[in-house]
């Protein structure tokens, strides 16, 4: 083994390997914290919706419909809009959040601005897309009364169960208004 020519580096190149390895390690130590942090903050927010769910607050057909289609449209959604884990967390726009991270300055103004030009382009070309006439009443009225319930007031009112006075009063809805709204609301009865 004597025999054997064996390199060591320099002391400063040492150092220096030290010091490139330390800041690597801390970088992925940071990244493994990060993860485990969203991970706990996926798990609270898999609770509450659970929750709200449960208790009615939140309808599950609109938490489906703003699920990823895919991991690669979820992929992109992220390279488009950085910040997007902070706006679902804390229900804030993008710009919030791109805002939020320059006054605490882990953005620099640059950036912020790159991504409000960016922003402002796609919500600009969004809502040009997205004009309407003003919205749908009877779409407003399927998330606003349920279906399910709303079902259950006309079947009341049919069986005499409920008088239309009071049926009126739950559902918001009167006269042809309401005799139309099986229908229009799609309701199995």
């Amino acid at each position: 083994m004597r025999e054997i020519p064996f390199l060591v580096p320099s002391i400063t190149e040492q150092a220096a390997i030290a010091e490139y390895l330390d800041k690597e390690t801390t970088n992925i130590d940071t990244a493994l914290n990060n993860t485990r942090r969203e991970i706990e903050l996926l798990q609270e927010y898999r609770t509450v919706l659970i929750a709200d769910v449960v208790s009615g607050k939140v309808d599950v057909r609109e938490v489906a419909a703003n699920l990823p289609d895919d991991a690669d449209d979820a992929e992109r959604r992220a390279e488009r809009d950085p910040y997007q884990s902070i706006t679902r967390r804390f229900k804030v726009s993008s710009l919030v959040a791109a805002r939020r991270a320059l006054d605490l300055n882990l953005i620099n103004r640059d950036a912020f601005f790159r991504f409000y030009q960016e922003y402002k382009d796609t919500e600009w070309q969004s809502n040009q897309q997205s004009k309407t006439d003003g919205g749908h009443f009877w779409n407003t009225q399927k998330w606003r009364i349920g279906p399910r319930f709303g079902s259950a007031v006309v079947r009341a009112v049919r069986e005499g169960r409920l008088l239309y006075r009071e049926a009126y009063n739950l559902s918001g809805l009167k006269g042809d208004t309401f005799e139309h709204m099986p229908e229009k609301m799609e309701m199995p009865l």
